[in-house]
């Protein structure tokens, strides 16, 4: 049967903020179940009688209001995409991470949730500290709090089921099912769960760090630049750990090779231990 989700767009942001808003909008014809449950699910109580919810306010994907319009939640929403830097003249003149420019855009607001869906699980967790990480298996815990019956939250939590459930296979290596449009996410979700391994690995070891990501037709797994040399590792669509240099401004081959040697030196020296994991 199909999904009026994947029709519109499962990879769209706006979707997933709208189908909030949709919450929103029951709650204020008197069902508050369903975002009582679902926010009650991310450790977010509401007690307020009546809300306003405001997309794009102020770039911010979504801000909920109380009838004061006191600013209740702010949501930042990712599925592929992810954190980027921004300038807002009235809080910097330079450019900072969103999740650490967007809570001084609505002060007094006690709640925080930077949401990914997708792809961008794999990036980076939000650089601000007010901001709550709620990753796609908590995302489908609230989505399953709220009763079936409204055909349009069924197909949301579907859709957000099956993200999932794509996922899990590929962190169990199960091919079947998988059509060919999601190869390259699988390749994501793949490179993703090693970039979680990794640093579960080597803890400390890399000062650098780690993110995956889809870039045009590849998909990479990089590791950062190098704090002490023009350098750094990714893995990419080869399936190989490439290490890469910058070596402008070495005029002799011989300075060029001793950058070269350097760099290896430092990531063998932090990468030594993987040989003893499991």
């Amino acid at each position: 049967m199909p999904s009026f989700i994947n029709s519109i767009g499962y990879r769209l942001e706006k979707l997933h903020s709208g189908m909030i808003v949709y919450l929103c909008d029951l709650w204020e014809e008197g069902d508050t179940k369903p975002l009582e449950g679902f926010l009650s699910c991310l450790g977010i109580e509401l007690s307020a009688q009546s809300l306003t919810a405001k997309r794009e306010h102020k770039n911010i994907d979504l801000v909920i209001f109380d009838a004061r319009e006191h600013p209740l939640i702010a949501i930042e929403m990712k599925v592929d995409n992810h954190e980027s830097k921004v300038t807002r003249k009235e809080v910097s003149e330079t450019k900072d991470w969103q999740t650490k420019i967007y809570p001084h855009l609505v002060k007094g607001c006690k709640h925080f949730l930077f949401i990914t869906l997708g792809l961008g699980e794999y990036y980076h967790a939000p650089r601000g500290k007010q901001f709550c990480w709620v990753r796609i298996e908590q995302f489908l815990k609230a989505l399953n709090t709220i009763p079936n019956g409204d055909p349009f939250i069924d197909a949301w939590r579907e859709a957000v089921g099956n993200e999932k459930n794509l996922q899990d296979k590929c962190r169990d290596n199960d091919l079947s099912g998988v059509k060919k449009h999601q190869v390259k996410t699988w390749n994501v979700y793949f490179l993703g769960f090693l970039k979680e391994r990794l640093e579960s690995l080597l803890s400390n070891r890399l000062e650098a760090c780690l993110t995956a990501y889809p870039y045009s037709s590849d998909t990479i797994l990089n590791f950062g630049l190098s704090p002490r040399w023009p350098c750094y590792m990714e893995i990419n669509s080869n399936g190989a750990l490439n290490l890469k240099v910058n070596i402008e401004g070495w005029g002799s081959e011989s300075g060029k090779r001793q950058a070269l040697e350097r760099a290896q030196s430092y990531y063998d020296e932090r990468l030594s231990s993987l040989g003893n994991c499991a």
